[in-house]
């Protein structure tokens, strides 16, 4: 038998208890995901080239958008100096 109950989000119990990494994370852990200081974090978000949530009193971060901004740091890099990304699709 599948104890796996739904939770209505598409996904079921036994995927969000299964000890898989967070898909939001806090600013601390957003900084030391990308290696940077929290104030960093700040100074990208206010300039756009960060997305975050504001979830109840918390300001966290997709770790999907973390990786997209590696991402793109690295084809700015070989490409020159592109354009910070932003969650509207324009430059910041």
């Amino acid at each position: 038998m599948n104890d796996a109950r739904s939770t209505g989000t598409g996904t079921n119990d036994a995927t969000l208890n299964s000890g898989a990494a967070p898909m939001l994370v806090d600013r601390r852990e957003a900084a030391r995901l990308l290696g940077v200081s929290p104030g960093t974090i700040d100074n990208l978000r206010n300039a756009g080239g960060l997305p975050s949530l504001k979830l109840m009193s918390r300001r966290l971060y997709d770790v999907r958008d973390l990786v997209r901004f590696i991402d793109c740091q690295k084809d700015c890099e070989v490409g020159g100096n592109g354009p910070v990304p932003t969650n509207n699709g324009g430059v910041a």
